[in-house]
């Protein structure tokens, strides 16, 4: 069976307590502003009353009458200047007090057949009509004093009176006022009183109005339930669409469990609807009669109607929702597949591109060793930079790949800071001279010392903005800057900037520099080349350190590029085997190194430049001939490629460490991953080396090991 689902998904039920307060707290603002007007109104009218008693007595010539009538009249007048919130009670004080002491001095000076003690009962009605029935001290005091003016009245008042003289035609005149204008009084109290209950009447059937078509018009269902016995009291028209059910009768005075799943044995549901004191929300299984089964989103409201406890139960069908979830899952589950392609074919194109460069590298290498005429060595040096530059970009694309696909971590590692700043400054020195280009670099001595970072990912950022300074800079200098602002116990934040006497940057072209597949200037593509990611990948890489690069330029006037970045101290300045190679070149002769490379050009280059440092090189094409040799030779240093046919270099370094635990073995490799060094070094390699190799750094970790060999 097809249902409509609701797409909406709400908070269903705002606090019931909560609520209750508000709406107690507005019903009293809303009865004192009564109470205050019908004071206001009773103490107008009894000013009238006065006033016209007042212009009667003074016609008849009756001074006492006069003079209490109008003292009477005078004190309700003044209190017109504070009824106000905090005062009103006691001017209904001073408004029944002063009405009694009327009536009663009026009936001692006049005598009781004038009728003044009528205004006793006018005042039992007002009092009713002045004062709020929880308001029961008052009332009593009210009562108290009207039954006191009535007791004096009809006890020390004369019949006729004995204190002025009043003839039977003032008597008749005053006892026909007194009449007139107590039933007045009574007719226009019960006319407001009529009124009030009329507007009373229509705002409570509005209201009722209001809140059943809002109850009726949700889009989730709503049920009031008894909180004993869970029995349903009331439902909206959206409960009955949602459950199936054509008449309302049919659902009332049934037990709200008849619409979950397996309420017959599920023990939550009755405690949830039956124990539970408190507001609470979750999702149900909902069951229809008709076998439908769908999810809901539940929330469960305590509430108390007078002394009857009851529940206000909400249900959304979430169903949408729910699908809309899957999908959302599907979805993830897809991307992250497709992530885990794209990281494997990164991986494998990173083998492929850096395999074959590797042996363009290598033998230009050799050339250049080899060269012996000076235009050979011009053109074998094209042919390596052109190389090395090709693999630059690949490195690039590889890295912005991982920053995309937010794979790029940094190690924490220890290095020694001015070291690392004197290897680039060594890096760079050669191609500033033959450009006549002046490289400084302004080191802080306090840099002297180790930190923990990700040497080759600081190393990638420098080198980019120094090789940047370098190409957009004709003439001049080119100044790095190291230094520390501050340091802790723990942590040491180091300045970097590199600044140049360049071309310089216009404000514009500043904002887009740092964009992927971005450069300042369109012909600065055609003219100096890139892809436009160095910056972007340096960007982010700093953004991993929490830092931020930064340009400060002028058009013509150079540039420069700086940024902050915290490292933590290394406690100890011992450096690892594979972070801290020994920078001193010692002899390799007669060291036998096992190499297992299945690609004939890289076997070929590393072959050559081994010989030439005297060492015993021996081949093997695959991990299974490696282990051959291994198990009949002794070997110093193994070198085991990690891609090759048959058994690959993981599955040979499991079988060589079962042979032999300390023998030194490098990954030889063109494979770049995230933790490259951490993940091999735990499946049983000692070091690692990148493809293409640089001749300096084979020979530098090569005479590591046979200074360790030989210690």
């Amino acid at each position: 069976m097809q249902r409509e689902k609701s797409s909406d998904f709400m908070p269903i039920v705002a606090g019931v307590a909560k609520q209750s307060y508000l709406a107690t707290s507005l019903e009293d603002t809303s009865s004192n502003e009564k109470l205050i007007a019908n004071v206001k109104l009773m103490r107008n009218y009894g000013i009238l009353v006065l006033f016209i008693n007042s212009i009667a007595n003074y016609f008849q010539d009756l001074t006492y009458s006069l003079f209490f009538t109008s003292i009477s009249c005078t004190i309700l007048v003044l209190t017109h200047f504070f009824i106000k919130d905090t005062h009103f009670r006691i001017t209904r004080f001073i408004f029944v007090v002063t009405v009694c002491m009327s009536i009663s001095a009026l009936c001692y000076v006049e005598g009781v057949v004038v009728g003044d003690y009528l205004y006793v009962f006018v005042l039992l009605i007002i009092s009713i009509f002045i004062y709020d029935y929880k308001e029961t001290a008052q009332l009593i005091f009210v009562f108290v004093a009207t039954i006191c003016c009535f007791a004096f009245i009809f006890s020390m008042a004369p019949f006729h009176s004995t204190v002025q003289r009043i003839g039977e035609q003032a008597e008749r005149i005053t006892f026909m006022i007194n009449i007139f204008a107590s039933v007045f009084i009574t007719c226009m109290i019960s006319f407001v009183i009529l009124k009030q209950n009329y507007y009373n009447s229509k705002n409570i059937l509005q209201e009722q109005q209001f809140f059943n078509t809002v109850f009726n018009t949700s889009s989730y269902a709503a049920f009031i339930i008894d909180g004993h016995t869970m029995a349903i009291t009331d439902c909206n028209k959206q409960s009955l669409q949602m459950f199936d059910i054509n008449d309302k009768p049919l659902l009332l005075e049934k037990s709200i469990n008849i619409l979950f799943k397996d309420f017959h044995t599920d023990e939550k549901i009755s405690e949830l609807f039956l124990k539970n004191k408190e507001n609470w929300q979750g999702e149900l299984t909902c069951f229809i009669a008709s076998g439908v089964e769908f999810p809901g989103y539940v929330s469960i409201a305590p509430f108390l109607h007078g002394d009857k406890l009851l529940k206000k139960v909400t249900i959304l069908d979430i169903t949408a929702l729910k699908k809309t979830q899957a999908e959302l899952v599907i979805a993830k589950d897809k991307a992250e597949q497709a992530m885990k392609a794209k990281s494997q074919f990164l991986s494998n194109m990173s083998h492929e591109l850096r395999t074959p460069l590797n042996g363009i590298i290598g033998t230009a290498n050799l050339l250049l060793d080899e060269a012996s005429m000076p235009e050979q060595k011009e053109h074998f040096d094209l042919l390596k930079f052109s190389s090395e530059h090709m693999l630059h970009l690949i490195n690039d694309v590889l890295d912005f790949s991982k920053i995309e696909a937010d794979m790029m971590e940094l190690e924490k590692v220890p290095f020694n800071t001015n070291e690392f700043l004197h290897k680039i400054h060594n890096l760079f020195a050669s191609q500033y001279a033959k450009k006549n280009i002046l490289l400084e670099f302004d080191l802080d001595s306090k840099l002297d010392r180790y930190l923990l970072g990700d040497e080759t990912r600081l190393s990638q950022v420098l080198s980019n903005l120094i090789a940047n300074a370098l190409k957009f800079t004709e003439n001049g200098k080119v100044v790095v800057t190291a230094k520390m602002i501050k340091s802790t116990s723990k942590k040491a934040s180091i300045y970097f900037s590199v600044k140049d006497t360049g071309l310089g940057i216009t404000k514009k072209q500043q904002e887009l520099i740092f964009l992927s597949f971005t450069q300042g200037d369109t012909t600065t593509t055609r003219k100096f080349g890139g892809t436009g990611l160095g910056l972007s990948i340096s960007k982010n890489i700093i953004g991993l350190y929490n830092g931020e690069i930064k340009v400060e330029s002028e058009k013509g006037k150079g540039s420069n590029f700086y940024f902050t970045i915290d490292l933590d101290l290394h406690l100890s300045n011992k450096s690892f085997v594979n972070e801290k190679i020994m920078s001193s070149l010692v002899s390799l002769e007669n060291m036998k190194v096992l190499i297992a490379e299945d690609n004939l050009i890289n076997m070929l280059v590393a072959r050559k430049f081994l010989k030439k440092w005297n060492v015993v090189p021996e081949e093997a094409i695959n991990g299974i001939e490696a282990l051959d040799k291994f198990r009949k030779e002794d070997f110093d240093v193994l070198l085991i490629d990690l891609e090759m046919p048959e058994m690959d270099g993981y599955e040979t370094i499991k079988e060589i460490r079962k042979i032999n635990t300390h023998i030194p073995v490098i990954a030889f490799t063109a494979a770049v991953y995230d933790d490259m060094q951490t993940d091999l070094i735990g499946k049983g390699f000692t070091d690692y080396i990148q493809k293409p190799f640089r001749p300096e750094d084979l020979h530098r970790k090569l005479s590591f090991y046979a200074k360790s060999v030989a210690g």
